[in-house]
């Protein structure tokens, strides 16, 4: 945990170094605009018999979007998250092949008089999770495609009339899913990034 957050620390100063780059004008909206990222992310999954799991690990995204103004736009993302490795009474257990696909709304608050930009995501997700494991006694199989709830919040600046710098974080709670009644772990990822206005 405490490695987890060294590194949350130094990518946040990544971000505010590179923000001192100058604008050269803002880009129009509404418009398409296309980001990646990449960062740490964090795999949690716990179960009542006190098996508990907490991996972090390299994590991204790649999103796609349109934004109708400067406080909202509708977005579409895929989220890959770390492996996850523990242990049960006799045996291991992975959890594989952990990524998301949303479908969020983004609200957006831009700051008076300068090229930073707040913003929140809310929406659903696909969350694929592939629980690996012969301790079948303990842990129950929530292997497959489940449904979700997707938030996450974030900064951007401005570079220029194309180019924004992000810095930003995203939640998967642990829940079960809202159609198949899987058990998705806790998934969160904290990433920076470029973005790229059309």
């Amino acid at each position: 945990m405490h490695k987890f957050f060294q590194q949350v620390i130094f990518i946040t100063a990544v971000g505010i170094l590179v923000t001192t780059i100058s604008s050269t004008g803002l880009a129009a909206v509404p418009n398409f605009y296309l980001e990646a990222n990449a960062g740490i992310g964090k795999v949690n999954e716990s179960y009542a018999q006190a098996f508990t799991n907490d991996t972090n690990g390299f994590a991204g995204s790649i999103n796609g979007g349109y934004q109708f103004n400067q406080y909202f736009a509708l977005e579409l993302g895929f989220n890959a998250y770390p492996d996850e490795t523990f242990k049960c009474i006799y045996a291991n257990a992975y959890g594989k092949k952990n990524y998301a696909i949303d479908l969020t709304t983004k609200f957006i608050l831009p700051i008076t008089a300068s090229n930073f930009s707040l913003f929140a995501k809310l929406g659903i997700a696909g969350v694929n999770h592939t629980l690996d494991t012969d301790c079948t006694s303990w842990i129950e199989d929530n292997s497959g495609l489940s449904l979700s709830v997707f938030t996450g919040a974030g900064i951007s600046y401005q570079i220029n009339q194309h180019i924004s710098l992000l810095l930003q974080g995203n939640l998967i709670p642990s829940a079960r899913d809202l159609v198949w009644s899987h058990k998705i772990p806790t998934m969160y990822q904290g990433t920076i990034g470029l973005s790229y206005a059309f």
